[in-house]
């Protein structure tokens, strides 16, 4: 059981999850295709990837070079809470990025959500190890949910499925006696409420 938490806890990497929910958010977003039309899609995306997961990895591997620590399931608030701030940097100059291109509403709202919530663990980090992972699985749920209520479409298997994941990535991090359940259930909200706000309040 415990091979497979950490193979589900690699695989939802905190890294990894913003590249994600953009690609399912171009997927589910029934005008983001037609508002992007025309615009440098690839860039975006490049811009997306290099902010959210190269340079946010780049940084972890940079501090773990100085610390005892040789993987990048960080265990422990201390060794976290530098690789936690300068996400939120590199989440809020994506937003920057993102708002300043004119590109459609959703993904600098979106952006923005990404960069609250990193803002926030970093600061509840400081007082508990609250779930990164939980956080990512909540965000996911969250941007299902939220294109549900906005358009008022049918998003019944999505949701479902989103939920099915997040109940895995939790579950794992809990058999692999990375949290407490209070810890997951905190990460899970901190990610979910920007997203679900900040889309419901967007226009588009």
């Amino acid at each position: 059981m415990k091979l497979a938490a950490t193979i589900i806890s690699y695989l939802a990497h905190p890294v990894l999850m913003p590249m994600f929910l953009f690609t399912l958010l171009f997927f589910l977003h029934p005008w983001v295709g037609f508002l992007i039309h025309g615009q440098p899609f690839w860039i975006f995306m490049a811009l997306i990837f290099i902010t959210t997961s190269l340079m946010p990895l780049l940084s972890a591997m940079l501090m773990l070079k100085r610390t005892d620590n040789n993987t990048l399931q960080m265990h422990s608030k201390e060794i976290r809470s530098t690789p936690l701030f300068s996400n939120f940097l590199y989440y809020a100059m994506a937003t920057y990025f993102i708002y300043t291109a004119n590109l459609p509403e959703v993904l600098w709202r979106l952006m923005l959500a990404f960069s609250v919530s990193a803002f926030l663990l970093w600061l509840i980090n400081f007082e508990m190890k609250i779930s990164l992972h939980a956080a990512g699985a909540g965000a996911l749920v969250a941007l299902i949910l939220a294109l549900g209520l906005q358009f008022k479409v049918g998003v019944a298997f999505e949701f479902s499925l989103a939920c099915l994941i997040a109940g895995l990535i939790l579950s794992a991090r809990l058999i692999a006696e990375a949290h407490s359940t209070f810890e997951l259930y905190a990460g899970f909200f901190i990610g979910a409420i920007p997203v679900l706000l900040l889309l419901l309040l967007g226009s588009k």
